[in-house]
């Protein structure tokens, strides 16, 4: 009678082991995913390169409440290796944008920040994208957002 509670026993550890792995891979997977809060669409976009740099423009905008108390904007970007203002319509926040680092003559990596202000609260929404060579438009993938107060 012992030796078959051992076997039972031992039976339901190696059928239980599948959904072990299983509920690993499902944390796995959500600890490598990122939330989205949101998308920009970017379009009018023109970039040139030359083996040292490359220069471009592109307009950007988002809709008042694209995450919680974020106002709207519509402005114009031309990146640099570090972050530029852009220019247009954003109130009073501050848009800015930057050429991430290894972006080529075949691809540009683009980062733009919202940054405003809601009395004591200071939020910063930043979204990333990649423009192939020859786009015109393309999504900035919003997932990183911070408050301070």
């Amino acid at each position: 009678m012992y030796a078959a509670f051992i076997v039972s026993a031992l039976a339901a550890t190696v059928a239980a082991v599948p959904q072990l792995l299983d509920v690993n891979a499902d944390v796995e997977a959500n600890i490598n995913a990122r939330e989205v809060y949101a998308t920009w669409p970017a379009t009018k976009f023109v970039k040139a390169c030359t083996e040292s740099s490359c220069t471009g423009s592109f307009s950007v905008s988002a809709p008042a409440n694209y995450v919680a108390g974020a106002p709207a904007f519509t402005v114009e970007c031309k990146p640099q290796k570090d972050f530029v203002d852009c220019t247009g319509d954003k109130g009073a926040a501050t848009v800015q944008s930057k050429w991430v680092e290894g972006s080529s003559t075949e691809a540009a990596e683009i980062t733009v920040q919202h940054v405003w202000t809601e009395g004591q609260q200071r939020s910063t929404a930043s979204g990333s994208a990649r423009a192939d060579a020859g786009a015109t438009e393309f999504k900035l993938t919003v997932d990183q957002l911070t408050k301070v107060l």
